[in-house]
């Protein structure tokens, strides 16, 4: 494949703070970050002009820098002087036998996971942000290996636009069936975090791997509503199996207080989120229920009951009926505006299809 990015631009993309793609991405993204620290990788010799060359910065001056403008979560004091701690007490003991060896056996973990992440997403990653310090990773451990250049094989499927906009090479059915998710993570998937993905949507195509329940339940939506028109207009349906396979994963999302969060079960505390080393995002370390999922997970399942009435029906019904007693006043939004009303719209519309 050819990777030559001299004839390609960057497209202007703008984001918005609250994206679970983005906050997930930094939370992934940090385990990246203490691999570069740990290995005490070195910059690229020439990056362009700046202000001060590399060897020359004083890293216990600049550890708590940010630029204004990212200064979106300013940490606690408290916070600062724990991380200074840990810094002033342990990195002298960690670069000295026996302790490096500590530190070599954990930097040998990090390496694993983060090859884990790029082989089930197929060099995708979960997103911008993590592709690129994946992609460092690997090259700080090995500039011509195969695990760089299977990265920089990746590279156009983020930046790739043609003149007249992004093509795409099927029919729109046939594409949210082919999305979906046919398989969970590779090999133990529970000993490296993850949760079952099998069935799931993600926000691009099956190779992303990574469930996003707001996807998966606006694609089972789909697949059940193309299910109910002719096939000479939509193509076939997606086999039953397959939308079993969808209910098995957003049962297994549901939060205990009937909400569901983005990725995976929500299953720490709040009190972590004290601990958030970032400054330009907040809710990131652990996971939050979303009313968004919440709500379109009703719907869903609503539908999904409609047409097949026999399967899962208990946990169906107690899904929905958790869920709607849920507070949406105690979950997150992506969209203050709207989330609210989208909550209660399925509490009027969707549970009544369901009656």
């Amino acid at each position: 494949m050819d990777v030559s990015l001299e004839s390609k631009s960057l497209p202007s993309v703008g984001y918005s703070r609250k994206s679970y793609l983005e906050v997930t991405s930094q939370r992934l993204a940090r385990g990246k970050l203490v691999h570069f620290h740990g290995w005490k990788s070195l910059a690229l010799p020439s990056v362009g002009p700046v202000v001060i060359t590399y060897n020359e910065i004083n890293w216990k001056k600049v550890r708590h820098l940010c630029a204004k403008e990212d200064l979106y979560y300013p940490h606690p004091l408290i916070q600062d002087l724990m991380w200074d701690s840990l810094n002033i007490c342990t990195e002298p003991f960690l670069t000295r036998w026996p302790f490096n060896k500590l530190r070599k056996k954990a930097l040998e973990v990090t390496m694993k996971h983060i090859h884990y992440e790029d082989e089930n997403s197929r060099y995708i990653t979960i997103g911008y942000m993590k592709k690129v310090l994946c992609m460092l990773a690997c090259w700080v451990k090995d500039p011509n290996g195969d695990y760089f250049k299977k990265h920089l094989a990746r590279i156009p499927y983020y930046i790739w636009v043609t003149e007249d906009g992004i093509k795409m090479q099927s029919f729109g059915h046939e594409f949210i069936k082919e999305s979906q998710v046919k398989n969970n993570p590779s090999g133990d998937f529970k000993s490296m975090y993850r949760h079952i993905s099998k069935g799931s949507w993600t926000f691009s195509d099956q190779d992303h791997g990574c469930q996003v329940s707001d996807c998966t339940t606006e694609g089972l939506k789909c697949c059940l509503l193309f299910s109910r028109m002719a096939p000479k207009i939509v193509g076939m349906k997606m086999e039953p199996e397959r939308l079993f396979d969808v209910v098995n994963i957003l049962l297994s999302l549901q939060s205990k207080n009937g909400g569901l969060a983005a990725w995976e079960p929500v299953g720490a505390s709040e009190w972590l989120e004290l601990l958030n080393p970032t400054e330009f995002f907040t809710d990131i370390v652990i996971e939050h229920e979303y009313v968004e999922c919440t709500a379109s997970a009703i719907q869903a399942l609503v539908l999904f009951k409609k047409l097949y009435l026999g399967h899962k029906k208990k946990e169906i019904d107690n899904f929905i009926t958790n869920a709607a007693d849920a507070d949406p006043f105690k979950q997150r939004n992506i969209s203050p505006c709207m989330a609210i009303g989208e909550y209660v719209s399925p509490m009027a519309h969707g549970l009544h299809l369901g009656a």
